[in-house]
């Protein structure tokens, strides 16, 4: 995004509308310099684990028009798919937008790639035009959007301007409707007449609140708010954070992103105007990640000092401290069974441990999984919960190989048994077992087991239909361990 008399960034968005019109409350991002993120999968991963931590839930990408997206088999395009595809099903994120300034990239390049990627995991969900039309750095004569776009056909003054992003709105609307998409535009500074001209075309709209302090960013924005409620339709209003060293980064070193909007929208809660009813506030964006990266990577709610899992008595044991603490709800625990070959991870919750509240001191914690197999290999991580609701999952996770603390020989099952019996048995390391049954004068006659075997649990069936009824015995041997059991057959 290019600013108003400064260079303004754009970043995180709370809200999402579900095609054209049904939302629920979301969080989203803008996200600059994308083009030297996509196709290196560590910074991907950065970039969809920051999101994940801050309960960032819409990606809005600048500079995918560097990219070939209408070729189907370009080797960005597949790389942007695979990105989509990822942020959507691992990371949390319900929709991803693009940035651009004219509707002829919507138009050539984003409708094509939406018509070919129909999977909404793979799609492209918000179009979003950004023309600075107040922009007076933008608009004059020999700047940029004068030589570019205006000079040919229209003036290079605010009214210029603006006639020409409102026919790029008209026409992005169109692409958008055909596509299931959904419109959207920010704007700075706009005129009461401009607002009811772009409430006509847009499905939601970024008013931007350039504050240094939230406690401010309300007023700042309202009388613009007003102008937009003003009109006959109703419409979403999306307040839009710099993060920017001139505006809100500073404060945000030692603050969450979720705290701007709470004050922001306690404010609005607190307008009596009748505009008031026609605004419909559902979220907060900022500008841009890499901003945020440099004043909001580490802040946190809690301070995890360490978090380890061991094993006890065939049971998994996780273990972690806090060092401080605030506003702590408690600790979800999710686990993923680690197939091999490996696959994607599936998360499931599998238990809660409440946290402390607000604490400035280390807190021990723990939580014992009783539902492990020997055998399997599990991967464990932690979703830190605010008392707000909001989410932060641990950057660490922690795996471990259930490996039987002691082997056994369990009896056989049924027993009395009538020819076939099931014996159960298990062993802690990779070594030669064996396992054989025999008759009363000690001869063996059957082998059931004679191999080396990895450590874990094991079941065996035994038939006797050739054998006589009456009293055999069966051994186990695996290493050093020896274990006898008797069984009875009766035919």
């Amino acid at each position: 995004m290019k600013n108003f008399f400064v260079v303004v960034p754009l970043y995180l968005l709370c809200y999402i509308s579900i095609v054209n019109g049904q939302s629920s409350s979301l969080v989203g991002i803008y996200v600059d310099k994308f083009h030297l993120i996509l196709g290196d999968v560590q910074k991907e991963d950065e970039l969809l684990t920051f999101c994940q931590n801050r309960n960032v839930n819409y990606l809005m990408l600048y500079d995918v028009w560097r990219f070939p997206i209408q070729n189907s088999t370009d080797p960005k395009t597949l790389q942007l798919v695979s990105f989509i595809k990822k942020a959507k099903t691992s990371y949390g994120i319900l929709q991803v937008g693009v940035s651009g300034e004219t509707a002829a990239f919507f138009q050539d390049m984003v409708y094509p790639y939406n018509a070919i990627h129909t999977n909404t995991s793979e799609k492209i969900d918000v179009y979003n035009l950004e023309f600075e039309f107040w922009n007076p750095n933008l608009i004059g004569s020999g700047k940029y959007y004068c030589t570019t776009y205006l000079q040919s056909t229209y003036s290079c003054t605010v009214e210029g301007a603006f006639a020409f992003y409102i026919k790029e709105l008209a026409k992005v609307k169109t692409a958008s409707a055909s596509a299931g998409a959904i419109t959207e535009t920010y704007v700075g500074w706009p005129t009461q007449g401009q607002c009811q001209q772009i409430i006509q075309y847009a499905d939601r709209i970024f008013v931007h609140a350039y504050v240094q302090n939230p406690i401010t960013a309300y007023n700042y924005s309202r009388e613009r708010l007003s102008y937009f409620g003003s009109t006959t339709k109703a419409i979403t209003v999306i307040p839009l954070f710099s993060s920017e060293p001139d505006f809100m980064g500073p404060w945000l070193q030692n603050h969450s992103l979720a705290e701007v909007y709470e004050i922001y929208n306690q404010d609005f809660a607190k307008e009596t105007s009748e505009w008031k009813s026609k605004i419909h506030l559902n979220g907060y964006q900022y500008f841009t990640y890499s901003q945020l990266l440099a004043y909001n990577s580490t802040f946190l709610p809690i301070q995890l000092n360490n978090f380890v899992v061991d094993m006890y008595d065939d049971k998994a044991c996780l273990y972690w401290q806090t060092i401080s603490e605030i506003n702590n709800y408690g600790f979800e625990i999710q686990k993923s069974i680690i197939d091999n070959p490996p696959i994607e991870k599936k998360w499931e919750k599998i238990g809660f441990v409440e946290g402390k509240g607000t604490s400035s001191t280390v807190t021990q914690y723990q939580y014992t999984d009783l539902t492990v197999q020997t055998g399997k290999t599990y991967m464990y991580r932690l979703l830190q919960i605010d008392k707000d609701g909001s989410i932060h999952y641990s950057t660490k996770e922690q795996d471990i190989t259930i490996v039987p603390s002691r082997p056994y020989l369990s009896m056989n099952y049924p027993n009395p048994f009538n020819p076939k019996t099931q014996i159960d048995y298990k062993i802690t390391l990779k070594e030669k077992v064996s396992l054989k049954v025999y008759n009363i004068v000690g001869e063996n006659i059957a082998t059931l087991v004679d191999k080396e075997q990895e450590a874990g649990n094991y079941s065996v069936e035994f038939n006797a239909a050739a054998l006589s009824s009456g009293v055999y015995f069966y051994k186990l041997r695996a290493g050093n361990f020896i274990s006898v059991k008797k069984m009875m057959f009766v035919k």
